[in-house]
């Protein structure tokens, strides 16, 4: 899901577009959604609001990627977001899930064979 937004955003560029705000409405929609059923399921410590992780998830992903800027740089944005995960999980996950998540986080970053700059 988040290469497809990038792609989509990296697509629209610059250009004022009434179709940006609704990329960004559409996806921080998802994530909250998806949060929320966290929540529902007891994964995220109480308090935690689905819309606001929803909003930190979308601007962590894209300005990742805005920051990662060269192509070079785009292949290593896997591991970024797994740095992000590892530090905004502690902070919204329940502790008994976190263990979880970061391995979830971790089966999600392709196997590398060369060393990360």
């Amino acid at each position: 899901m988040i290469c497809a937004a990038f792609r989509l955003v990296l697509d629209l560029g610059d250009h004022p577009t009434p179709a940006r705000p609704a990329l960004f409405a559409t996806w921080t929609a998802r994530c909250r959604d998806l949060a929320a059923r966290a929540a529902a399921e007891g994964h995220l410590r109480p308090g935690t609001d689905p819309g606001s992780l929803a909003a930190a998830v979308v601007a962590t992903a894209f300005g990742s990627r805005v920051l990662a800027g060269s192509p070079a740089a785009v292949a290593n944005l896997p591991h970024r977001m797994t740095q992000a995960w590892q530090l905004l999980l502690p902070a919204v996950t329940e502790p008994a899930a976190l263990e979880y998540f970061h391995q979830f986080a971790l089966r999600r970053e392709p196997h590398r064979t060369a060393p990360r700059p």
